[in-house]
């Protein structure tokens, strides 16, 4: 099974950090994944392209910046949206891994209990119960769910995109998963933690 993390930033401080965490989980593994660095440049906080050059050393690492943005979209979701849609829909699926976070060394066994079919698996977090309980499946899923603890796939998220249009890039994670079920998707929960939440100190 093919993945491919996307890790939004605007400092360089925990990108290497992000991609070990990665490695450590895919090594020795059938698998497969590509990592795509998405910098917020907007923040004028002194860091060049040429600080975030040095993490394309595995050849699995692709970056992208952005220098404009709406100012509803204050997590990028339209840039995501941009670089999923030039995106080969292959059946991968796309996992949010942002800078603060680090990959869960259990998060492959979610490919042990899924079958490939899915549009999303939900599963759960390390030290937060709540989140992603299939009660979000009957109610609003706004602080239910979390970017950490699910995967969709690639052809989901460029059907339905990620930019919802709001007045705020609150609750995007929340509103995504909203669209899932709107759209009659085959989600599958698992009762088992295969993911962290902000386990970096945020840069």
């Amino acid at each position: 099974m093919n993945f491919i993390f996307i890790t939004r930033c605007y400092k360089p401080v925990n990108i290497g950090e992000v991609k070990e965490s990665i490695r450590r989980v895919f090594k020795k593994t059938k698998h497969t994944y590509r990592h795509i660095i998405l910098v917020d440049m907007t923040h004028l906080n002194g860091y060049t392209e040429d600080d975030y050059r040095p993490f394309k050393y595995d050849g699995l690492t692709e970056l992208h910046f952005v220098y404009k943005k709406q100012e509803n979209d204050e997590w990028l979701d339209i840039a995501m949206d941009n670089l999923l849609e030039h995106m080969k829909d292959d059946g991968s699926y796309v996992y949010l891994l942002d800078d603060d976070n680090i990959l869960h060394p259990n998060f492959l066994d979610v490919c042990d209990n899924m079958d490939g079919n899915e549009d999303a698996v939900v599963f759960r977090v390390d030290g937060l119960r709540q989140m992603g309980m299939p009660i979000i499946m009957h109610t609003y899923a706004v602080g239910l769910v979390d970017w950490s603890n699910f995967i969709t796939k690639i052809g989901k998220m460029q059907t339905l995109k990620l930019y919802h249009g709001g007045n705020t890039g609150r609750g995007e994670d929340g509103l995504f998963f909203e669209k899932l079920k709107l759209s009659n998707s085959k989600i599958k929960f698992l009762d088992m933690v295969c993911a962290y939440y902000n386990r970096l100190p945020r840069p």
